[in-house]
């Protein structure tokens, strides 16, 4: 096989207008003209609403290249792109050779007999999806919530258009791939690998497809060569009796691949080479895989609750543990390979284990599930479909949709991350507002046909039919008793924030609550001298209706109003940290029953306040700091009241947890009031009440405002394992005093260390180093009176650590200064909750979901 990328500089032009600029492919309009300084940075300040009427346009890109006496000795030759974004008509030295409309496709064009040797030009118009879909919802008008600009007509990702976390840039360009590929005689066309596991041995079952030019009849052969996690190989040689060939592979004493937590992640290369058997087996086609010998099963099965939802590895249940993915950037194709692998280690480092690829956006790309077998993630996939009707009586869109399918699950079905296809994003749940005929049709497509599309492709992976749903299309979406729910009764239904508690559901893939990106982020948007939380700049970088209306509502559901948006930025991400926390730990305590806690969302897209952990700058919120202790496989759970702690073990691991639980009552000097210890011992896949700590009657002259109970979890070595501090008031009622921290800072190497020493107990501390942009070790942490923590980050080279003694900000909630007065605060909140928006929301999740 021979291959020429065409990937690297191209002519782009707006049509219709002279003059090209240099434009980059893969890529988009939108950097390009950026880039070239025709446009300013759609994210900067108020930029969006002039950058969303580029979409209304036409746009080319074109380039030379040079073809050789080689490739066009070849029997055949294909242009192959993937990702080509969306509505494209190609031209080759002239001549229109197809006219395309998915983005979520792979294309291969038969190109040979319009190539020439030397130099050929290649010409891409694409066409403003804007018009195609006011014209086609003109013919069929389909139900839409109001996001995506009713653009459920196009396959083309749907947040292009704006959603209620990202911006309304539709780019066009290419987000894949593009090359021109030559082949002789022969080559591959498709490979599978399935896997059975039995005691001690795993049998890959590998098949192969063949295509034959110009009715080449010569023998052909596979050679395979398996290479285990060690490096030792394994090679043998298949007869290629017909176009599709199947054979087994035997592996002894397999090393299984686990997700996060439960093991390693040993990866094989199996690498299927086809050859001509008389030229001396010259290799005419080469694949290769990286796949990892696991089994993964989503238990669905009757019990006392209902019916389940627990997905089993290698037949070990997991709770899983994770975030609801959505793509990384509005211009996606700026995401490095290292961009990817920050995120995904970001999600092992937090001790997640799935991640939930959002139906709204792409397919995700090669690398990002490469990275997620390396590090043990869990992908949960859905299909491009979200939160609208879909022309699905339309066969032409419904032939162009099964493509798209083979395409991506051919791609990406080999992958040891992979745990579910999904059928689609909430439109099962919002179904019930659509036309009788059309719920049924959405209902046999997604419950049947997709599966059967799917399953054809690969038999292994467990099939969903939507997010949220329940096991058969007459039982209602969102049911506690049966599938997966989406809970926004916290949020867009204003319950407080301890509703979760209501909802023991089975598996919950989306629940959160929104917070400010970090200050370094909100930099990257306004120069405003002192920005504030309703300025137009920051409502435009606010795309939930009434958002930063509703993060002020549940800040004064625990605090008091800040008086600076530094203070603000803070609270409204522990609010978020201290909900998804409690949520996760609730649902972890009730393991069995549920099994997954899956918080919407992981990442942004752009620089915006949503529900992401991690904000556009890379920058950790409180909420993905603190996922690493309320993640654990074993830790130690409170629940708190008046009076008393009730207080819970949890243990993920598939062994039983021995060890001990050490308890005390400390004043905010430091001072033990009263402690207490027992040993504990846990089943395997279990959580257990423990103790009920009255620590009412422990206090002695002491008042619940000025004392802490700590919790520590020991293993059976005596090392500490899990620790949880909390407040026997809430935080705005407790008596902490503004603490006195000593900093110091040393080097070992490229890392950092932060000691700080504290004279009362410090909650929530939250620390800053001018010049450090990557996360530190932990933050957002409670540390006790009198005590000693130690920090560290990554040093940048040629930075002295010395230096950064005055560059370190410690906010605490002690820090924290209040504005206006207690009645003011209930009057915002009694406000935001009868605006007309907030009362639809309220009535629908209080009644309908």
């Amino acid at each position: 096989m021979q291959k020429i990328d065409l990937a690297g500089t191209w002519q782009l032009q707006e049509a219709g207008k002279s003059g090209n600029i240099n434009g980059e492919l893969p890529g988009c309009n939108y950097l390009d003209l950026m880039q070239a300084g025709k446009i300013e940075d759609p994210f900067w300040g108020l930029n969006e609403t002039a950058s969303t009427k580029i979409a209304e346009k036409d746009f080319i890109y074109s380039m030379v290249f040079t073809i050789d006496e080689e490739m066009l000795t070849n029997d055949q030759v294909e242009l192959v792109i993937g990702g080509l974004d969306t509505l494209a008509s190609i031209k080759l030295n002239g001549s229109k050779i197809a006219s395309c409309e998915n983005a979520h496709r792979i294309y291969r064009l038969s190109v040979k007999p319009l190539l020439k040797k030397g130099e050929n030009e290649i010409l891409i118009y694409f066409s403003s999806p804007l018009p195609y879909i006011r014209a086609k919802n003109n013919e069929n008008p389909l139900f839409a919530i109001g996001m995506a600009d009713n653009a459920a007509h196009i396959r083309k990702p749907q947040c292009h258009f704006g959603w209620d976390w990202g911006p309304n840039l539709a780019p066009v360009g290419i987000h894949g791939s593009i090359a021109i590929e030559g082949y002789s005689k022969a080559r591959l066309t498709n490979l599978s690998i399935e896997q059975k596991h039995n005691a001690g041995q795993v049998e890959l079952e590998v098949c192969v497809d063949a295509e034959k030019y110009n009715d080449f009849s010569e023998a052909l052969e596979l050679i395979y060569t398996l290479i285990d996690p060690e490096g030792k190989k394994h090679t043998n040689t298949v007869p290629l009796v017909t176009e599709h060939t199947c054979f087994k592979i035997i592996v002894d004493e397999p090393k299984l691949w686990w997700c996060n937590g439960l093991g390693e992640q040993p990866l094989y290369d199996l690498a299927i080479d086809l050859v001509e058997v008389k030229n001396n087996k010259t290799p005419l086609d080469s694949w290769k895989r990286h796949i990892g010998l696991r089994t993964i099963r989503l238990d669905n099965g009757p019990d006392q609750w209902g019916r389940n939802f627990r997905f089993l590895v290698n037949e070990v249940p997991i709770f899983a543990k994770g975030g609801d993915w959505i793509p990384s950037d509005s211009f996606v194709t700026r995401t490095s390979r290292e961009d990817l692998d920050f995120y995904i280690k970001s999600a092992r480092d937090a001790n997640m284990n799935m991640l939930r690829v959002w139906g709204g956006g792409y397919y995700e790309s090669d690398t990002f599930y490469e990275l997620c077998d390396e590090y043990g993630i869990l992908v949960w996939q859905d299909f491009a479909f979200a939160c609208a009707e879909y022309p699905l009586g339309d066969s032409t869109f419904l032939e162009n949709v099964k493509l798209e399918v083979i395409d991506n699950v051919r791609r990406l079905r080999h992958h040891a991350s992979l745990a579910l296809w999904c059928g689609n994003n909430e439109i099962k749940m919002m179904s019930m507002s659509f036309k009788k005929p059309r719920r049924k049709s959405h209902d046999a497509f997604f419950f049947y046909q997709l599966k059967e599309w799917v399953s054809a492709e690969d038999s292994q992976t467990p099939y969903w039919s939507s997010s949220p749903s329940s096991s058969a299309p007459e039982i209602a979406a969102n049911s506690l008793k049966d599938g997966d729910t989406h809970l926004w009764h916290v949020w867009h239904g204003l319950q407080p924030l301890e509703s979760f508690r209501n909802y023991p559901t089975r598996f919950c893939s989306e629940f959160g609550v929104e917070s400010l990106p970090n200050m370094l982020t909100i930099r990257s948007f306004t120069n405003a001298e002192k920005p504030t939380l309703f300025d137009p700049v920051m409502q435009l970088h606010q795309k939930s209706i009434g958002g930063n209306e509703k993060m002020l509502f549940y800040v004064l559901s625990k605090y008091r109003n800040p008086s600076t948006l530094e203070s603000f930025i803070y609270l409204s991400q522990l609010i978020q940290s201290e909900t998804v926390r409690m949520a996760t730990e609730f649902w972890r305590r009730n393991s069995g029953r549920c099994n997954g806690a899956i918080y919407w969302q992981y990442n942004d897209c752009w620089p915006v306040a949503s529900w992401a952990g991690i904000d556009y700058q890379k920058q950790f919120k409180a909420v993905q700091y603190r996922a690493k202790h309320f993640n654990k496989m074993v830790c130690v759970s409170a629940e708190m009241h008046k009076n008393e702690a009730s207080v819970s073990v949890i243990n993920d691991l598939p062994k039983e947890f021995s060890g001990s639980l050490v308890w005390r009552l400390v004043d905010f000097s430091g001072n033990i009031i009263y402690t207490q210890s027992q040993q504990v011992k846990i089943a395997r896949n279990r959580a257990d009440k423990v103790e009920t700590i009255p620590f009412a009657q422990h206090l002695g002259a002491f008042k619940k405002q000025d004392a802490a109970l700590i919790l520590d979890l020991l293993d059976d070595e005596g090392k500490i394992i899990s620790t949880q501090s909390n407040l026997l008031v809430a935080d705005k009622e407790a008596s902490l005093q503004k603490p006195n921290i000593k900093v110091a800072i040393s080097a070992d190497g490229e890392t950092g260390s932060l000691n700080l020493q504290t004279d009362t107990y410090t909650r929530f501390a939250y620390v800053e180093i001018d010049g450090i942009n990557t996360p530190l070790s932990d933050n957002f942490i409670d540390i006790e009176g009198g005590k000693t923590i130690n920090l560290t980050f990554a040093l940048p080279k040629g930075v002295n650590a010395a230096d950064l003694q005055d560059n370190v900000h410690i906010l605490s909630m002690a820090d924290v200064d209040f504005s206006g007065t207690l009645l003011q605060d209930n009057l915002w909140r009694l406000k935001t909750r009868f605006t007309w928006h907030n009362m639809v929301y309220w009535f629908v999740f209080k009644f309908l979901i």
